[in-house]
């Protein structure tokens, strides 16, 4: 559906972004914001931004980034371990998002001052390779790589019983 509040940020960056050759974004605005983004993108013209409504590549869109700015909801951080992706999550759910702050496995900006902070940290951050490595190697710890065995093992042991 998307995230009015990391897409009202990116917005509202798309001028900074534009200005920094370094910088690539792929921007999946949801279906709900796709027409406002449009908009914003046909304005600014970026040329290092790519928008869409909803990537179906996400794996290709995934291995090309180097940070991921996400909603902390529980698929997004599955997906963010297994795949051991540094992110800088606003947080949407608090404490899906400080389970990982605090294994420094990633970045949170609180929704209260994501306006002045989301997109001037992510700016920061997918420049500082140390930091990513650092994200990258604590997320990846904390994936569950098992799940589903680990959960089929445990319904054979009930079954069992």
């Amino acid at each position: 559906l998307g995230a009015r509040t990391v897409n009202n940020c990116i917005a509202a960056a798309l001028d900074t972004i534009k200005a920094d050759p370094e910088v690539q974004l792929i921007w999946q605005t949801g279906k709900i914001y796709d027409e406002q983004a449009r908009a914003t993108m046909q304005e600014k013209q970026p040329s290092n931004v790519v928008q869409q409504a909803f990537v179906s590549n996400m794996d290709e869109a995934y291995r090309a980034a180097d940070l991921v700015v996400s909603r902390a909801g529980a698929s997004s951080i599955s997906e963010l371990q297994l795949l051991g992706k540094a992110s800088l999550l606003e947080d949407h759910q608090t404490k899906n998002a400080m389970a990982l702050v605090d294994h420094g496995a990633a970045v949170m900006v609180r929704d209260a001052e994501a306006a002045d902070k989301l997109m001037p940290e992510a700016l920061a951050l997918v420049k500082d390779d140390a930091k990513l490595q650092k994200l990258s190697a604590n997320i990846s710890k904390m994936a569950l790589r098992n799940a589903v065995g680990d959960i089929v093992d445990r319904v054979m042991q009930i079954v069992e019983q």
